[in-house]
Protein backbone atom coordinates (compact mmCIF):
# COMPACT_ATOMS: atom_id res chain seq x y z
CA UNK A 1 0.00 0.00 0.00
CA UNK A 2 1.09 3.58 -0.50
CA UNK A 3 1.96 5.14 2.84
CA UNK A 4 -0.15 8.13 3.79
CA UNK A 5 1.68 11.44 3.78
CA UNK A 6 0.30 14.34 5.80
CA UNK A 7 0.90 17.80 4.43
CA UNK A 8 -0.03 20.77 6.58
CA UNK A 9 0.25 24.50 6.73
CA UNK A 10 -0.19 26.24 10.08
CA UNK A 11 0.66 29.82 11.15
CA UNK A 12 3.70 31.96 11.89
CA UNK A 13 1.55 34.86 13.02
CA UNK A 14 3.54 38.01 12.94
CA UNK A 15 1.43 41.04 12.14
CA UNK A 16 0.23 39.02 9.15
CA UNK A 17 -1.55 35.70 9.09
CA UNK A 18 0.91 33.37 7.38
CA UNK A 19 0.54 29.62 7.62
CA UNK A 20 3.23 27.23 8.75
CA UNK A 21 2.98 24.09 10.88
CA UNK A 22 4.68 23.79 14.24
CA UNK A 23 6.70 20.75 15.19
CA UNK A 24 3.96 18.47 16.56
CA UNK A 25 5.96 16.09 18.77
CA UNK A 26 4.47 15.53 22.23
CA UNK A 27 7.16 15.40 24.93
CA UNK A 28 6.75 13.58 28.26
CA UNK A 29 8.75 14.84 31.26
CA UNK A 30 7.39 12.47 33.93
CA UNK A 31 8.02 8.72 34.04
CA UNK A 32 4.49 8.06 35.33
CA UNK A 33 2.90 9.24 32.07
CA UNK A 34 1.88 6.63 29.51
CA UNK A 35 -0.30 6.15 26.43
CA UNK A 36 -0.40 9.79 25.30
CA UNK A 37 -2.75 10.28 22.33
CA UNK A 38 -4.38 13.03 20.32
CA UNK A 39 -8.05 12.24 19.75
CA UNK A 40 -10.73 13.84 17.62
CA UNK A 41 -14.04 12.48 18.86
CA UNK A 42 -13.74 8.68 18.93
CA UNK A 43 -10.89 8.60 16.41
CA UNK A 44 -7.14 9.14 16.73
CA UNK A 45 -6.17 12.58 15.38
CA UNK A 46 -3.51 12.43 12.67
CA UNK A 47 -2.46 16.01 13.41
CA UNK A 48 -3.44 18.25 16.34
CA UNK A 49 -4.92 21.17 14.37
CA UNK A 50 -8.21 22.86 15.16
CA UNK A 51 -10.19 25.65 13.49
CA UNK A 52 -10.34 29.06 15.17
CA UNK A 53 -13.69 29.84 16.76
CA UNK A 54 -15.01 26.30 16.48
CA UNK A 55 -15.61 23.77 19.23
CA UNK A 56 -14.57 20.50 17.63
CA UNK A 57 -13.53 17.26 19.33
CA UNK A 58 -9.74 17.69 19.53
CA UNK A 59 -8.52 16.28 22.87
CA UNK A 60 -5.29 15.17 24.49
CA UNK A 61 -5.62 11.91 26.44
CA UNK A 62 -3.06 10.13 28.62
CA UNK A 63 -2.64 7.81 31.60
CA UNK A 64 -0.75 8.18 34.86
CA UNK A 65 0.62 4.88 36.16
CA UNK A 66 0.70 4.22 39.92
CA UNK A 67 4.07 3.24 41.47
CA UNK A 68 4.49 -0.34 42.63
CA UNK A 69 2.75 -0.98 45.94
CA UNK A 70 0.72 2.22 45.77
CA UNK A 71 -3.02 2.64 45.40
CA UNK A 72 -4.65 5.32 43.29
CA UNK A 73 -5.08 7.76 46.16
CA UNK A 74 -1.67 9.26 45.27
CA UNK A 75 -2.90 10.36 41.83
CA UNK A 76 -2.64 14.15 41.56
CA UNK A 77 -5.10 16.83 40.55
CA UNK A 78 -3.92 18.16 37.18
CA UNK A 79 -4.16 21.55 35.49
CA UNK A 80 -2.94 22.91 32.17
CA UNK A 81 -2.04 26.15 30.38
CA UNK A 82 -1.02 27.16 26.86
CA UNK A 83 1.86 29.08 25.28
CA UNK A 84 1.98 30.71 21.86
CA UNK A 85 5.10 29.76 19.86
CA UNK A 86 6.70 30.28 16.48
CA UNK A 87 6.66 27.65 13.72
CA UNK A 88 9.60 25.81 15.32
CA UNK A 89 7.91 25.54 18.72
CA UNK A 90 10.10 28.26 20.26
CA UNK A 91 9.02 31.29 22.29
CA UNK A 92 7.83 34.02 19.91
CA UNK A 93 7.94 36.83 22.43
CA UNK A 94 4.18 37.40 22.71
CA UNK A 95 2.75 38.05 26.17
CA UNK A 96 -0.39 36.21 27.28
CA UNK A 97 -2.66 39.24 26.88
CA UNK A 98 -1.77 39.36 23.17
CA UNK A 99 -2.98 35.83 22.40
CA UNK A 100 -5.40 35.00 25.25
CA UNK A 101 -8.59 36.57 26.56
CA UNK A 102 -8.76 35.93 30.31
CA UNK A 103 -6.81 33.58 32.55
CA UNK A 104 -4.33 31.01 31.26
CA UNK A 105 -5.53 28.16 33.46
CA UNK A 106 -7.75 25.10 32.98
CA UNK A 107 -8.52 22.18 35.30
CA UNK A 108 -8.08 18.60 34.08
CA UNK A 109 -9.01 17.05 37.41
CA UNK A 110 -8.27 13.66 38.96
CA UNK A 111 -9.06 11.62 35.86
CA UNK A 112 -10.90 8.32 35.63
CA UNK A 113 -9.75 5.41 37.79
CA UNK A 114 -8.90 2.01 36.34
CA UNK A 115 -10.95 -1.02 37.39
CA UNK A 116 -9.24 -2.81 40.31
CA UNK A 117 -8.19 -6.32 39.35
CA UNK A 118 -8.70 -5.72 35.62
CA UNK A 119 -5.11 -4.64 34.91
CA UNK A 120 -1.66 -5.58 36.24
CA UNK A 121 -1.02 -1.96 37.25
CA UNK A 122 -3.24 0.77 38.66
CA UNK A 123 -3.64 3.96 36.67
CA UNK A 124 -5.89 6.93 35.99
CA UNK A 125 -7.01 8.08 32.56
CA UNK A 126 -7.03 11.82 31.84
CA UNK A 127 -8.57 13.78 28.98
CA UNK A 128 -8.53 17.51 28.18
CA UNK A 129 -10.15 19.48 25.37
CA UNK A 130 -7.63 21.43 23.26
CA UNK A 131 -7.61 24.34 23.49
CA UNK A 132 -9.27 24.09 26.91
CA UNK A 133 -12.74 25.64 27.14
CA UNK A 134 -11.58 27.96 29.94
CA UNK A 135 -8.68 29.32 27.85
CA UNK A 136 -9.88 31.76 25.16
CA UNK A 137 -7.35 32.00 22.34
CA UNK A 138 -7.48 35.27 20.40
CA UNK A 139 -4.90 34.38 17.73
CA UNK A 140 -4.42 31.53 15.33
CA UNK A 141 -0.97 29.96 15.01
CA UNK A 142 1.16 27.53 16.95
CA UNK A 143 0.62 26.71 20.62
CA UNK A 144 1.96 24.33 23.26
CA UNK A 145 -0.29 22.78 25.92
CA UNK A 146 1.52 22.29 29.24
CA UNK A 147 0.15 19.77 31.77
CA UNK A 148 1.24 19.95 35.41
CA UNK A 149 0.19 19.03 38.96
CA UNK A 150 -1.87 21.73 40.61
CA UNK A 151 0.61 22.00 43.49
CA UNK A 152 3.68 21.97 41.20
CA UNK A 153 3.06 24.49 38.39
CA UNK A 154 6.79 24.79 37.63
CA UNK A 155 7.18 21.05 37.01
CA UNK A 156 5.62 20.37 33.60
CA UNK A 157 4.66 16.74 32.99
CA UNK A 158 3.66 16.96 29.30
CA UNK A 159 4.27 19.53 26.57
CA UNK A 160 1.93 18.98 23.62
CA UNK A 161 2.18 21.27 20.55
CA UNK A 162 -0.99 22.01 18.57
CA UNK A 163 -2.13 24.60 16.04
CA UNK A 164 -5.16 26.83 15.53
CA UNK A 165 -5.89 27.70 11.91
CA UNK A 166 -8.20 30.17 10.18
CA UNK A 167 -8.66 28.48 6.80
CA UNK A 168 -6.53 31.16 5.15
CA UNK A 169 -5.19 28.68 2.60
CA UNK A 170 -6.56 25.63 0.86
CA UNK A 171 -4.38 22.55 0.41
CA UNK A 172 -4.84 19.95 -2.30
CA UNK A 173 -2.85 17.56 -4.42
CA UNK A 174 -2.12 13.89 -4.83
CA UNK A 175 0.42 11.08 -4.51
CA UNK A 176 1.67 8.68 -7.19
CA UNK A 177 4.05 5.73 -7.46
CA UNK A 178 5.20 6.99 -10.88
CA UNK A 179 8.00 9.18 -9.61
CA UNK A 180 11.00 11.05 -10.99
CA UNK A 181 13.28 8.34 -9.48
CA UNK A 182 11.41 5.11 -10.35
CA UNK A 183 8.23 3.82 -12.02
CA UNK A 184 5.89 1.84 -9.76
CA UNK A 185 8.95 0.99 -7.63
CA UNK A 186 9.72 1.64 -3.99
CA UNK A 187 9.08 5.39 -3.98
CA UNK A 188 6.06 7.69 -3.98
CA UNK A 189 5.86 11.32 -5.03
CA UNK A 190 3.67 14.19 -3.92
CA UNK A 191 2.25 17.11 -5.82
CA UNK A 192 0.79 19.92 -3.71
CA UNK A 193 -1.37 22.92 -4.53
CA UNK A 194 -1.76 25.80 -2.06
CA UNK A 195 -4.58 28.26 -2.72
CA UNK A 196 -4.81 31.67 -1.09
CA UNK A 197 -8.25 31.99 0.51
CA UNK A 198 -7.71 34.78 2.99
CA UNK A 199 -4.05 35.69 3.38
CA UNK A 200 -3.10 39.34 3.59
CA UNK A 201 -2.52 40.64 0.06
CA UNK A 202 1.00 41.68 1.06
CA UNK A 203 1.90 37.99 1.53
CA UNK A 204 3.25 36.39 -1.65
CA UNK A 205 2.51 32.70 -2.15
CA UNK A 206 6.16 32.00 -2.92
CA UNK A 207 7.00 33.25 0.59
CA UNK A 208 4.96 30.52 2.30
CA UNK A 209 6.87 27.94 4.29
CA UNK A 210 5.59 24.50 3.33
CA UNK A 211 6.66 21.29 5.07
CA UNK A 212 5.74 17.63 4.53
CA UNK A 213 5.71 14.81 7.08
CA UNK A 214 5.22 11.11 6.28
CA UNK A 215 2.77 9.36 8.62
CA UNK A 216 3.43 11.86 11.42
CA UNK A 217 7.05 10.66 11.74
CA UNK A 218 9.11 13.77 12.64
CA UNK A 219 12.44 12.51 11.17
CA UNK A 220 10.74 12.50 7.73
CA UNK A 221 9.86 16.21 7.95
CA UNK A 222 11.07 18.19 4.93
CA UNK A 223 10.84 21.86 4.09
CA UNK A 224 10.10 22.67 0.45
CA UNK A 225 12.40 25.33 -1.00
CA UNK A 226 9.92 27.18 -3.25
CA UNK A 227 6.89 26.55 -5.45
CA UNK A 228 7.44 25.01 -8.86
CA UNK A 229 5.12 27.68 -10.20
CA UNK A 230 2.62 30.30 -9.06
CA UNK A 231 -0.41 31.50 -10.98
CA UNK A 232 -3.02 33.90 -9.62
CA UNK A 233 -3.92 32.76 -6.10
CA UNK A 234 -2.41 29.28 -6.45
CA UNK A 235 1.10 27.92 -5.79
CA UNK A 236 2.08 24.45 -7.08
CA UNK A 237 4.83 22.24 -5.64
CA UNK A 238 5.74 19.42 -8.03
CA UNK A 239 8.78 17.47 -9.31
CA UNK A 240 10.89 18.48 -6.31
CA UNK A 241 13.35 16.00 -4.73
CA UNK A 242 11.88 16.82 -1.31
CA UNK A 243 8.50 15.48 -2.46
CA UNK A 244 9.74 11.93 -3.12
CA UNK A 245 9.46 9.48 -0.20
CA UNK A 246 10.12 5.79 0.20
CA UNK A 247 6.88 3.83 0.31
CA UNK A 248 5.92 1.04 2.69
CA UNK A 249 3.15 -0.28 4.90
CA UNK A 250 1.92 1.90 7.72
CA UNK A 251 0.32 -0.89 9.78
CA UNK A 252 1.20 -4.47 10.67
CA UNK A 253 -1.40 -6.82 12.11
CA UNK A 254 -0.89 -8.63 15.40
CA UNK A 255 -3.24 -10.23 17.93
CA UNK A 256 -3.21 -10.36 21.74
CA UNK A 257 -6.34 -12.39 22.40
CA UNK A 258 -4.69 -14.69 24.95
CA UNK A 259 -2.03 -14.42 27.65
CA UNK A 260 -1.35 -18.19 27.42
CA UNK A 261 -0.73 -18.62 23.69
CA UNK A 262 1.09 -16.14 21.40
CA UNK A 263 -1.25 -14.68 18.80
CA UNK A 264 -0.66 -13.67 15.20
CA UNK A 265 2.88 -12.29 14.66
CA UNK A 266 3.69 -12.64 18.38
CA UNK A 267 6.91 -14.57 19.09
CA UNK A 268 6.49 -14.92 22.86
CA UNK A 269 4.72 -13.51 25.91
CA UNK A 270 6.95 -12.52 28.84
CA UNK A 271 5.89 -11.71 32.41
CA UNK A 272 8.48 -9.73 34.43
CA UNK A 273 6.64 -9.75 37.79
CA UNK A 274 4.91 -6.47 36.95
CA UNK A 275 3.54 -6.42 33.38
CA UNK A 276 3.21 -8.62 30.30
CA UNK A 277 5.43 -8.02 27.29
CA UNK A 278 4.33 -9.15 23.81
CA UNK A 279 7.49 -9.78 21.76
CA UNK A 280 6.75 -9.57 18.02
CA UNK A 281 8.32 -11.66 15.26
CA UNK A 282 10.87 -9.77 13.15
CA UNK A 283 9.47 -8.46 9.88
CA UNK A 284 11.54 -7.37 6.91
Amino acid sequence: MIARITTLLAALLTALTIAVEAKMTVKVHDGRVGCVQWRNGDMAATTPVTMAGESDGLRLTFDLIAPDGEDESWMPFLRCRVRHTDADGLDDGLVESEYLDGFNLAEIGYGEASEPGMTTVLYRHYSVKVPPAEVKAKLSGNYVLEVYESEKPDKVMITAPFAIEEGSVGIGGGVTSRTDSDWNGESQQLEIEVTNRGLDRRVALQDLRVETVQNGDEPTRRRLPHPSQTAGNKATYAHLPELTYKGGNEYRRMETVSRKTPGMNVAEIVWDNSIYHEILNPDT
